[in-house]
């Protein structure tokens, strides 16, 4: 199977019917946890839809959550996304080969956290992974890493004068900005290449970096004193912090993934133990799986109906 779509919409290269083949594709992956109000909108450009454990994803979609809400998506290729509360993420592009590691994945934060584990290494001459801010980008190879966008401050409006000509105009609302990107590479293996206002740095394993919008990044720095503490390292990974969520299965499943028909009773194990002819014991007898000789019960009949003279002894040797 082969995914490969990239967003062309904006642009106008494509009409309605590139948009409807699109949403015909094939899935590229499943909500294997979601926490709160989260949304996708899919390619198709309709209205975002509410999404619940284990729905399937949708190429080129939009990931959206709101406050106190976080997603977990597995995706075809092994990776796995989780997003942090108030995120926005935009896949843009998307290869995947079945069976192969040559693919590429591209996708746009455009607020919020995310949380990336590149399972299978980027390679190929044609591979690429990429997570982009609206200021910087991050290229892996292969590796666990987090993403964040730092809120801006909050300006207040500017309140122009009145004048005598008319009524004064309406506040004047300053444009969205966009606050510093970082990445912390908390995998053990694997390099990102961070970049920004024209400048390149190479974040190593355990290592984090900052940019400012428009401005090149800082050196990258040891995230183990961060991991702790109020920092906004250890705020994105308690921002992305989610447990996957098991899938309930009803009996009619489980028969299913069994190879049973339902309503019929599962085939018994027949178990041979030492001791035992053809793996069947004399009547009155019982096995305990591991034990080398069949157990009589306890209290033997003729001491409870008072047939027995004398009281019966009854002792197990335990190998």
């Amino acid at each position: 199977m082969i995914v490969r779509l990239i967003v062309l919409v904006v642009c106008g290269w494509i009409g309605p019917a590139g948009i409807a083949s699109a949403a015909d594709a094939p899935d590229v992956g499943v909500f294997v946890a979601v926490h709160g109000t989260v949304t996708m909108q899919p390619a198709s450009l309709t209205a975002p839809q509410p999404v619940k454990p284990y729905d399937r994803l949708g190429p080129l979609a939009v990931i959206e959550t709101q406050a106190g809400s976080k997603a977990k998506v597995l995706f075809l290729d092994d990776t796995l996304i989780t997003l942090g509360e108030r995120s926005r993420l935009e896949m843009t592009e998307q290869t995947y080969r079945s069976g192969s590691d040559t693919r590429a994945f591209v996708a746009h934060l455009t607020r919020g956290t995310a949380r990336v584990l590149v399972a299978r290494p980027i390679a190929g001459e044609h591979s690429i992974f990429e997570v982009h801010s609206r200021s910087a980008v991050a290229t892996v190879r292969g590796t666990y890493f987090i993403m964040w966008i730092q809120e801006p401050p909050n300006k207040p409006p500017s309140r122009p004068r009145a004048s005598a000509a008319g009524p004064p105009p309406a506040l004047d609302f300053p444009e969205e900005e966009e606050g510093p990107t970082g990445v912390a590479n908390v995998g053990q293996n694997g390099d990102i290449t961070f970049t920004s206002g024209g400048a390149t740095v190479l974040v190593l394993p355990g290592q984090s970096s900052i940019a400012l919008p428009g401005s090149p990044p800082s050196m990258p720095v040891g995230i183990e004193a961060s991991l702790t503490g109020p920092g906004p390292i250890a705020t994105a990974i308690a921002a992305t912090s989610l447990d996957d969520q098991p899938r309930p299965e009803s009996p009619r499943d489980h028969f299913a993934s069994a190879g049973a028909e339902p309503g019929a009773a599962p085939p018994s194990q027949r178990v041979a133990v030492v001791g035992a002819v053809d793996g069947q014991f004399s009547s009155g007898a019982y096995a305990v799986p591991g034990w080398p000789l069949p157990v009589t019960p306890v209290t033997p009949p003729a001491v409870v109906s008072g047939a027995a003279p004398v009281p019966v002894l009854f002792s197990i040797r335990l190998p």
